[in-house]
């Protein structure tokens, strides 16, 4: 039977990522004298995943201080992107590494699984089948996960978990689970994961097919999916308090932190910080290298065209009034069933560029971006900060989000990346221009 938490969450599914693969062509491909080659070597089943060194997790605690953080890997060649999702978990690694073991338990706080059935259980390793019920269709696949202990007297180690996909509607796909001690009582929990729709059945085929977005914006919803489920679970399994909630105020802000800490990390990806209410998202930052100076880039930003562009992918956009460096915009993207409007201003603030939506979808948006220089030769960054509601859209959207907030977090995240690397392929581009 199919639950009425599946119905809530899953409805709007395959319209919107239809809904992305239309508005979105071509935002997956990176720079290539950004792309940089993966530190691992890879397996017979495809790139290898990587993770988080001891060094970058140092880098990453203010970050992790206020909330998850992800690293999108750059795709370079055929090979897809691997996405690091990382959070600060109010429970031991032991009791972390207890519920990720049990995937019978995965339904009761994973809202994407209707059920996981064990097929198979020798030593460490475990097999099962999972299903995913939809309003719409009905998605299965079968995983095999085996378990690896901290060596004895290194319990800094800590444990790891590597699934692997056997067969299933997503197609091929890896994941690795690490949890690491930081005390008794708590832990960092991180999730590696790829997963290439490109082998999936045919629903899911033709909608990655339309742009590498499309699985980008899976993987990151799910990966998102996965880690705050399990940090739920794990922290009530350990009646840890209720994480602290406080009233929201203000647009976005993101003070105080040195992007260049982020070298080693930013030659590998762009970098996400969810920035945490309690349990619910107040704001969302990606963070990136942009391989163009930082005129070029801010060029990009203070064009309403070339901005709504990045924005709102296939949206057409009218300059409605320019007054003292605020510029009024609308947009719309003329499309049946997603259509959808809105009026946003443009305007400096210090040396950051803001953009406030005024109505219509999005109307309550409200963005923050700059532009610091990381590195001697002048090359811009990007730091691009957001607060957004991914439902205020259109219905289908709407349906998709419903009451799941986990799964709202994940299309955040993936809609402020898409913002910014549309930014650095128009600045790139721009650059490339003005070269020649």
């Amino acid at each position: 039977m199919l639950r009425r938490k599946a119905m809530r969450r899953i409805t709007g599914f395959l319209p919107f990522y239809a809904y992305v693969a239309l508005l979105a062509p071509g935002l997956g491909a990176l720079h290539p004298d950004l792309a940089r080659a993966q530190d691992v070597a890879g397996t017979s089943e495809g790139p290898s995943l990587s993770h988080f060194t001891t060094q970058e997790r140092a880098s990453l605690q203010p970050l992790l201080a206020r909330g998850p953080v992800a690293l999108v890997e750059f795709s370079e060649g055929e090979a897809l992107p691997g996405i690091v999702f990382a959070a600060n978990v109010n429970a031991s690694a032991e009791e972390v590494a207890r519920v990720i073991a049990d995937p019978a338990r995965y339904p009761h706080f994973m809202d994407a699984l209707d059920s996981v059935v064990i097929t198979g259980h020798l030593e460490q390793t475990v097999s099962y089948d999972w299903t995913w019920h939809t309003a719409m269709f009905e998605m299965r696949g079968s995983y095999q996960m085996t378990a690896y202990s901290p060596p004895p007297g290194h319990p800094e180690r800590g444990y790891r978990f590597a699934v692997q996909s056997l067969s299933g509607d997503l197609g091929r796909g890896r994941f690795v689970w690490r949890i690491y001690p930081t005390s008794a009582h708590e832990c960092l929990l991180s999730l590696a994961m790829r997963v290439d729709l490109r082998d999936a059945n045919y629903i899911a085929r033709e909608m990655s097919e339309a742009s590498r977005s499309v699985n980008r914006a899976v993987n990151i919803s799910l990966v998102s999916l996965m880690v705050l489920g399990t940090r739920r679970e794990a922290e009530r399994l350990a009646h840890a308090p209720p994480r602290a909630a406080s009233p929201a105020a203000g647009g976005p802000t993101f003070l105080g932190f040195d992007v260049r800490s982020l070298a080693s990390l930013l030659r590998r990806g762009d970098v996400i910080s969810l920035q945490m209410n309690g349990d619910e998202l107040a704001q969302v930052t990606s963070m990136g290298r942009m391989g163009a100076p930082v005129a070029r880039v801010r060029s990009v930003i203070h064009d309403p065209h070339a901005f709504g562009a990045t924005l709102i992918p296939g949206s057409s956009v009218e300059v409605l009034s320019s007054d003292n460096g605020r510029q009024v915009f609308e947009w719309s993207i003329a499309l049946p069933l997603v259509g959808s409007s809105g009026t946003m201003a443009l305007y400096d603030s210090a040396d950051d560029v803001l953009v406030d939506g005024l109505s219509g979808s999005l109307h309550a948006g409200r963005w923050r971006f700059s532009t610091p220089v990381i590195d001697d030769n002048g090359e811009s960054g990007l730091v691009a900060t957001g607060i957004f509601d991914v439902s205020d859209t259109s219905f289908l959207i709407r349906a998709l989000v419903g009451s799941n907030r986990d799964f709202g977090v994940g299309l955040a995240a993936a809609s402020q990346l898409m913002v910014a690397r549309a930014i650095r392929n128009q600045a790139v581009a721009r650059e490339r221009s003005a070269q020649r």
